[in-house]
């Protein structure tokens, strides 16, 4: 059976992040297959953006709605709460849906999933 996409980018991240313990960024390369190499490189002439940027947004949107699925993962949102919102980041999307919010005494900010 084959591994869909996101399996090997889990697989992938998971063997990365057991190897090393630092708080640095991962990077993931992806090979795609001629068909789907063939579509990027007619968006990215047509829109005249990096390869890199066509995918931003969708990932940082699938990630929110994983995290989302489950209250589990409040404490993966927790690890990142002291960082500062980046627009268009995971979490800036996770606060616009008002899973998390900051604290009205301006002490930092507050996690609040939504209940369904």
């Amino acid at each position: 059976m084959k591994k869909t996409l996101a399996s090997k980018i889990k697989l992938s991240l998971n063997d990365s992040l057991s190897e090393t313990d630092s708080d640095a960024f991962e990077t993931i390369t992806l090979r795609p297959n001629e068909d789907v190499g063939a579509m990027i490189s007619a968006l990215n002439e047509l829109l005249r953006l990096p390869v890199s940027t066509l995918f931003v947004d969708e990932i940082s949107k699938k990630l929110c709605d994983l995290l989302l699925e489950s209250k589990d993962n409040q404490s993966i949102i927790q690890e990142f709460l002291d960082e500062p919102l980046q627009a268009g980041s995971a979490l800036s999307l996770l606060e616009r849906k008002g899973a998390i919010e900051d604290e009205a005494d301006g002490e930092g900010t507050a996690l609040t999933f939504v209940e369904e």
